[in-house]
């Protein structure tokens, strides 16, 4: 699974050019203030630290990014923080759980996550959308603005003009946008002080949508079809005891001991995956390739939210140090029941399951990493 993650990224890397690039995959990556990269780089680790300067586009993947130097060209980045300060050559694009830039951004900015904040010195000179719970922009926009939150504060200056949607919206004192402004919330928003609107304001409330409500024996009925779904799965899982029970405990091990990397890593392989075999299937040398790394992918998902279910059950029954394969064939019926209730909860269930997948498809990832840097090192491979 590591070499297929691998390859998903060099594959995506030549999307951005066809000169030379660099790939990191380490621990922790740190390259330092006097350090100088003259190539594209692409960069996955836990933590990546950007202190010194890249003449090139920078794809970055880990949990941790904080870049404080100079890169000359794109910045994609993905983890669970990042912290860009310095300058960018061209457009950022991240996505994070908490997500803070410091940076004069030369390009466009596109911005996903569960908290952005743009500071005071920040500078984007192209557009920007931004999405997120809760997103404040202190710093200056020099194009247009989108942006998408259920809380939005604005205190710096927009150039162009503002389209705004989320459950509350504020311009604080000294906040300016030089063109319209349209917004969509179901309260009136906020300018407080000498804030400014140079054009035209439209509030737009939203539409009000039905409330479904789902009755007993829909619930029932949908239960009874995830049950019957969940049959071949635990065939599967049965199999995959047979032949391989150390590489599953490895995997439930990888689980409890880095859930948040897990999170992340499986949300980074169901994001790039489709992206890297589209990319393939423009070439006709790569179609087989593609062909190939989808077959994967969408095995490995049919399969991660049975070990999302396994490692639930493993840790609510304490069968995690029993030996064995016994208290894994448990652990696989007792899972499956806990995946089939969590993803039938009403409203809920389809986030839930989304979860359990992304869970379970990191567990693999890193698990299969393990694996593989291991008989790296014993020299195996």
């Amino acid at each position: 699974m590591s070499k297929v993650l691998i390859a998903v990224l060099l594959i995506f890397s030549f999307t951005f050019s066809s000169r030379a690039f660099e790939l990191r995959c380490e621990e922790d990556i740190l390259i330092g203030p006097e350090e100088t990269i003259d190539e594209y780089f692409i960069a996955v680790a836990d933590t990546i630290e950007i202190k010194g300067e890249i003449d090139g586009d920078f794809i970055g993947i880990g949990r941790y990014i904080r870049c404080e130097g100079v890169i000359e060209d794109d910045v994609t980045a993905i983890a669970q923080d990042i912290d860009i300060k310095g300058d960018i050559g061209d457009s950022l694009r991240a996505a994070a759980e908490t997500i803070k830039t410091d940076a004069h951004i030369k390009g466009d900015l596109i911005a996903l996550g569960k908290s952005v904040k743009l500071f005071e010195n920040s500078i984007a000179e192209g557009d920007a959308i931004i999405a997120g719970e809760e997103v404040e922009i202190d710093g200056k926009i020099l194009q247009n603005l989108k942006v998408y939150g259920k809380k939005i504060k604005i205190k710096g200056g927009i150039a162009k003009d503002v389209k705004a949607r989320g459950d509350r919206i504020i311009l604080f004192p000294g906040a300016r946008i030089g063109g319209d402004l349209t917004y969509t919330c179901a309260n009136e928003i906020e300018i407080r002080g000498d804030a400014q609107v140079i054009g035209e304001t439209v509030w737009k409330k939203p539409a009000i949508k039905p409330k479904r409500v789902i009755g007993g024996k829909t619930y029932v009925r949908r239960l009874i079809t995830k049950s019957l779904l969940t049959l071949p799965l635990l065939l599967i899982g049965l199999i995959l005891i047979g032949i391989t029970p150390r590489q599953i405990r490895m995997t439930m091990e990888s689980m409890y001991k880095s859930p948040g990397k897990s999170l992340g890593f499986g949300f980074i392989f169901f994001a790039c995956v489709p992206v890297a075999a589209a990319i393939l299937f423009a070439t006709i040398i790569g179609i087989p390739l593609a062909l190939i790394t989808l077959l994967i992918y969408f095995g490995a998902l049919y399969v991660s939210k049975l070990f999302a279910g396994m490692f639930i059950a493993m840790r609510v029954f304490h069968l995690q140090e029993k030996p064995g394969k016994g208290p894994l064939v448990l652990a696989l019926i007792a899972g499956a029941v806990i995946v089939v209730i969590l993803s039938t909860i009403p409203r809920a269930g389809g986030f839930i399951g989304l979860l359990l997948i992304l869970f379970g498809l990191g567990g693999l990832v890193v698990s299969r990493w393990k694996t593989f840097a291991l008989a790296r090192e014993k020299g195996l491979i």
